[in-house]
């Protein structure tokens, strides 16, 4: 997939503050992308809910690309927000890629914004590439070279599961997914704060660690998501 620098830069020039600003790249799915006029439809649709300095709305290879710009990350919330509630009344989905500030990096995140939509064909309105950063990495390894990163840890605890009448496994994925910050993982597994504690303590004791390790929290997490994308390889690693 090639962009034209040229003309997106041209466009580019006539926004104020964008050195100043944040990008996203978005790449808008339309189904019928063939018919030229459908796609013009819903590219003017939406250029007349946001301005050219909130979002560029270009039309390029039968699809909708959306260069995004806000001053700071509670500005793009807002703005994703909104853009999140038309692609959804209008039945439409969006990639957005990670947030950039170098123009000529806009090709990447642009193909970014193409994988978030690949790799999460049944999300409604707005799909972040930030969600499917694992699984699009693994995307690039083997099955056999992924599942031999397992980390032992993770392998032993899925041995001693049938001991607990909890998932080790959700609780702990969760607990990383929220920064390892406890009232959060509670209410990500809609439990009781103590009850979350209480399983954390089991976990802890379980993988040897305090959890306080981002890099080996890194690597439980990124285990996890590899069980998660290979669920046959967890009985071979299990019998091993």
């Amino acid at each position: 997939v090639f962009i034209s620098e040229e003309l997106i830069s041209d466009r580019l020039r006539r926004l104020p503050n964008l050195r100043n600003s944040l990008i996203r790249a978005g790449c808008v799915e339309i189904k019928i992308s063939n018919d030229p006029q459908i796609l013009k439809y819903y590219a003017s649709l939406l250029r007349r809910y946001f301005s050219k300095e909130q979002l560029l709305v270009l039309e390029f290879e039968n699809k909708i690309v959306l260069v995004m710009h806000a001053p700071d990350e509670d500005s793009f919330a807002s703005l994703h927000d909104k853009l999140n509630d038309i692609l959804i009344s209008q039945g439409l989905r969006c990639g957005i890629s990670n947030i950039f500030d170098r123009f000529n990096t806009l090709r990447d995140h642009y193909l970014q914004a193409q994988a978030a939509l690949s790799f999460n064909p049944d999300t409604p309105g707005i799909c972040l590439f930030h969600d499917i950063f694992f699984d699009y990495m693994l995307s690039f390894l083997p099955a056999h070279i992924a599942s031999s990163m397992i980390s032992p840890k993770i392998i032993n605890m899925l041995k001693l599961q049938e001991a607990y009448q909890f998932s080790l496994i959700e609780t702990l994925k969760q607990y990383l997914k929220c920064g390892c910050n406890l009232q959060k993982t509670a209410g990500a597994l809609f439990i009781h704060k103590n009850t979350a504690l209480y399983r954390l303590n089991h976990i802890r004791e379980i993988l040897h660690t305090d959890l306080d390790d981002p890099e080996e929290n890194l690597q439980l997490l990124l285990s996890i998501k590899i069980l998660e994308k290979y669920p046959d390889r967890k009985s071979t690693r299990l019998n091993s």
